[in-house]
């Protein structure tokens, strides 16, 4: 995960096959959701424009956890320097 400007990157593979995603940091927000399946772990959503996006699939419930801890960390550090440089909150 990176930021460059409003957007919030995230380069991610699976199965041999890589692809980058782009997340307005503005408007995404993140969210645990539990999983249906007995004994599994949360699941980490990128939600934005009516789109989910789920991140850190390898990860185990305690990290996945800490996962979206950082993740809301970041989307709140890069609203908080947009608001600070005097950027307008309209897109």
């Amino acid at each position: 995960f990176y930021v460059v400007g409003d957007e919030l990157i995230i380069d991610q593979a699976r199965g041999g096959r890589c692809w980058r995603e782009r997340v307005n940091a503005w408007w995404a927000r993140v969210v645990l959701v539990a999983d249906p399946r007995p004994n599994w772990p949360p699941r980490v959503l990128l939600c934005s424009h009516g789109r989910e996006l789920e991140v850190g699939v390898f990860l185990s419930a305690d990290a996945r956890a800490e996962l979206a801890a950082r993740l809301g960390d970041l989307l709140v550090s890069v609203r908080s320097s947009r608001r600070a440089s005097g950027q307008s909150d309209v897109v």
